[in-house]
């Protein structure tokens, strides 16, 4: 994972460059519903004839499309095909399909593998029954890493400039849900840093519990997390221990396919 959220150079080419960047991390957050051009521009905190402009040039290369109907903007074709050149990343989702389904089949609710991507936290694999609308996801989603269990596992683990970095990045991308959810979501960082795993109830939704563990590369960096996500009901507070027993012991696997990939790929890959 890179030290620090990627941000737009001042000359001209890089600035253009982060820009787009950044259009193309916010798109990723709506794979499916996509944003509209003044929505999206407010998010990036750019001008809207600059969020068309570099837009439009994206939608020309392929790497933004526009719903037939709607017209909003999507992640395009091409950045599915660029991704299929990148292999160490493979070797990982590859282990976790095993892992997760693993989790999944023995203690229920839905179970996944999250990469680190800056600050923010992407959904790599997952398995299991979406038993309540408040479960559902997919590969690709992205959120910040301040919005749930895996995040949290990861963000933990991050040197302490860093954490807060994440943090300040975070939480006012949760703004939305109110100040009472913001500080239930303080307190879910406050008490898994103490806990040394991700552990999220009732923070980011009302009812859902999620536990997680972070797979760490060999120089003790957090790139993804494991995680297992399910009803209060499926997952009351007795369980969580078993969870986290699980839980580590699928991450001891992860992590040696973590090294055997190694680490500077590892960490160029999900940067």
């Amino acid at each position: 994972m890179s030290q620090r959220q990627p941000s737009a150079s001042p000359s001209s080419g890089t600035q253009s460059l982060g820009r787009a960047a950044t259009i193309l991390r916010e798109l990723a957050t709506r794979p499916r519903v996509g944003w509209g051009l003044t929505e999206l521009a407010s998010r990036c905190g750019l001008e809207k004839a600059t969020t068309h402009r570099i837009l439009a040039g994206l939608v020309r290369e392929r790497m933004v499309a526009r719903h037939p109907d709607s017209q909003r903007y999507l992640p395009g074709p091409l950045l599915f095909e660029l991704g299929l050149a990148i292999s160490a990343p493979a070797s990982l989702q590859a282990a976790a399909q095993e892992s997760v389904h693993r989790i999944a089949a023995r203690h229920g609710g839905i179970s996944a593998l999250t990469l680190a991507s800056g600050y923010d936290a992407v959904c790599c694999a997952h398995a299991g029954q979406v038993t309540t609308r408040a479960l559902s996801f997919a590969v690709g989603d992205r959120r910040p890493m301040v919005m749930n269990s895996a995040g949290v596992a990861m963000l933990v683990c991050l040197p302490t400039a860093e954490m807060r970095a994440a943090i300040a990045y975070g939480l006012p991308r949760a703004a939305h849900l109110g100040a009472d959810r913001v500080r239930l979501i303080r307190d879910m960082i406050e008490q898994s840093s103490r806990l040394h795993y991700g552990l999220n109830q009732n923070n980011t939704v009302a009812g859902i519990t999620g536990v997680a563990i972070a797979v760490l590369d060999a120089t003790r960096r957090p790139v993804a997390a494991l995680s297992v996500s399910g009803t209060d009901r499926q997952f009351p507070g007795s369980s969580i221990a078993t969870l986290v027993k699980a839980l580590r012991s699928e991450v001891e696997t992860l992590g040696k396919v973590c090294a055997q990939v190694g680490t500077q790929d590892t960490k160029a890959l999900l940067a």
